[in-house]
């Protein structure tokens, strides 16, 4: 893939970082298209030549071995990888290379592969530059949130909970004298995790709306509203709004989703517990045996 032709700048601060966060698919075009990249992907001339070795037989069972040293050697290979989805989208190869080169531009160009379960992998050429990447998120595609995660040779998305997410709030009609970034970050807090918030609210430029990023927990109903204590020990009722909140359904699958994992968790746990406990008393026995 052909690397980004934009200069690559020396450093770059957290506010103009906040800034690259949203994309929209609709600006620039993309240099190659996924077409172009499987082209005469299955002629005999592009691929390796493969050669024959024997299987292997295990407790009377026919299996293959593979030569771990090798397995090893790929698996650093992606260890400066990360794995990207976009949540409640699918953007296409095409749509996510623009992504790429318009917004993580301040790195080496990574290369880009598309899994058919809607996942993409990003392959950086160095851990400083997907460091930087994890770094400067999260990021918004389309104004959904873009899952960054490292690399991992048993990744399965059926398993992702996704029940914590970067939300970009906004604050409609906030009186500006609360525009103070202390005073933003306890109302982020009230609602989740703060992260920073925008380039224009930081500023002051848009008096009309805050905006702030919050990672908040998607597997219940967002709240359309806040009280806060107004000067005078009273309560002023602040209006939320969303540039993305996931459908009703999603929050279904979501929480449906994050309890099966802390079912399966529990049931690990408690497997290993009465494993433990045969294996102690399997030990107990062995010595009451040993001592008659």
């Amino acid at each position: 893939m052909k690397e980004h032709g934009n200069p690559k700048p020396v450093d770059i601060d957290a506010t103009s970082a906040t800034q690259k966060l949203t994309f929209s698919a609709e600006s620039h075009e993309a240099k190659d298209t996924l077409a172009f990249v499987v082209r005469g992907n299955r002629s005999l001339q592009q691929g390796s030549k493969l050669e024959y070795y024997p299987h292997v037989m295990k407790d009377g069972v026919k299996m293959i071995r593979l030569n771990q040293i090798e397995v090893e050697e790929e698996t650093r290979k992606w260890k400066s990888s990360l794995i990207g989805y976009v949540l409640a989208g699918s953007p296409s190869f095409k749509e996510m290379l623009k992504f790429v080169y318009d917004v993580l531009h301040f790195v080496d160009t990574p290369q880009v592969y598309l899994h058919d379960d809607k996942y993409f992998i990003f392959r950086f050429q160095s851990d400083e530059d997907k460091l930087k990447v994890l770094k400067y998120g999260p990021y918004t595609f389309n104004n959904r949130p873009v899952m960054l995660k490292q690399w991992v040779p048993d990744f399965d998305i059926s398993k992702e909970s996704n029940r914590i997410v970067p939300t970009w709030v906004i604050l409609p009609g906030l009186p500006i004298q609360y525009w103070v970034t202390k005073n933003l970050g306890r109302i982020a807090s009230y609602l989740g995790k703060p992260v920073c918030t925008d380039k224009l609210t930081t500023q002051g430029d848009r008096i009309s709306n805050a905006r702030i990023l919050v990672d908040m927990d998607i597997s219940q109903l967002l709240p359309n509203f806040i009280l806060i204590e107004d000067e005078n020990k009273g309560c002023k009722e602040q209006r939320l709004e969303y540039k993305w909140k996931p459908s009703y359904c999603q929050v279904l699958v979501i929480a449906r989703r994050s309890m099966s994992l802390m079912i399966n968790l529990n049931l690990i746990r408690e497997k290993k517990s009465i494993a433990k406990e045969e294996d102690k008393s399997r030990k107990n026995n062995n010595q009451q045996h040993n001592g008659k």
